[in-house]
């Protein structure tokens, strides 16, 4: 514990509360090493170059209990769903064929825990993760609602999509704890189908919307992004084409009120040839609201 509050310079009140959750969980050494990357900076803040319009330090000086949650605008859609409460998952048990879910109580390794640190802080802090698998084709929309309470709260979900399956998913983060994490993972194999919406409805808190998507050989991900920001929100995505012949498209759109703040981030890898992606991206603030919007593209020669 000591340790790690050295590694953060000048902690917050909200920082040394973190470490402190941090401290009541089970030891394990790949907690420890997505917390270690989180607190060597911190939270994010305008010094780091991926943060620099969007500073989770100034806006979260202390954690306090947050507004409740928001009404879920997916409410009455047919489909599977998972309630994602106060760091513990239910509806597990409900899913039809084709969809199976796994809960692992201990940690899991997050690889990209250095270039994504609020992802980072989620992985370190999470009780439990919950794998999703992916093996038919399935019709309706998986919805997945993130709902808490209380100063802070994190859920962790990983899907694998298996050769030729393909699901909906509807993610509705709705907030209700000062501080919300989701770190969400997509690994689709060879022509696996996702599409991803999710909305984020807005409120007097802190939100941090964090997915990795990894897509093989002629693997499609279609995402859009509604999102109304809130205290501070980020809503960042990790794309990488692994294989040959994949697809993505990345849709967002955003609307800030007076004293909200959203954060559209992504970050999209072209790690082999032959691989299309298209990204649109709208927004719109009223006065004394404020909208980010900042990409990056890797293409190799």
């Amino acid at each position: 514990m000591t340790e790690l509050k050295s590694l953060i310079k000048d902690p917050t009140a909200a920082e040394l509360e973190l470490v402190a959750l941090y401290g009541a969980l089970p030891e394990d050494t790949r907690r420890e090493r997505a917390f270690k990357a989180f607190a060597w900076n911190g939270l994010p803040h305008r010094r780091m170059e991926a943060f620099k319009w969007t500073d989770f330090r100034r806006a979260l000086p202390e954690l306090k209990d947050g507004p409740g949650a928001s009404e879920d605008p997916f409410a009455g859609i047919e489909g599977p769903w998972i309630v994602f409460r106060n760091g513990r998952a239910d509806g597990l048990n409900d899913l039809p064929e084709g969809l199976r879910a796994f809960r692992k109580d201990e940690a899991q390794a997050f690889a990209a825990a250095e270039d994504l640190p609020l992802g980072a802080l989620t992985a370190a802090l999470v009780d439990e993760t919950i794998l999703i698998e992916v093996t038919e084709q399935i019709e309706k929309p998986l919805r997945l609602i993130f709902a808490s309470s209380g100063d802070a709260e994190f859920a962790r979900i990983a899907f694998v999509v298996r050769r030729d399956a393909s699901l909906t998913v509807m993610e509705s983060h709705l907030g209700g704890a000062g501080l919300n994490g989701a770190l969400l993972s997509y690994g689709l194999q060879a022509g696996a189908k996702i599409n991803r919406t999710l909305v984020q409805p807005g409120g007097d808190a802190a939100y941090a919307v964090t997915a990795e998507v990894f897509l093989d050989q002629d693997a499609e991900f279609t995402q859009t992004a509604l999102a109304f920001g809130g205290h501070v929100a980020r809503v960042e995505t990790r794309l990488v084409h692994q294989e040959t012949g994949s697809r993505a498209e990345i849709n967002g759109a955003y609307l800030a009120a007076k004293g909200r703040h959203i954060d559209f981030t992504s970050h999209i890898r072209h790690g082999a040839r032959a691989c299309e992606t298209v990204q649109r991206t709208k927004g719109a603030v009223l006065d004394g609201g404020t909208g980010v919007f900042q990409g990056k593209f890797h293409v190799p020669k």
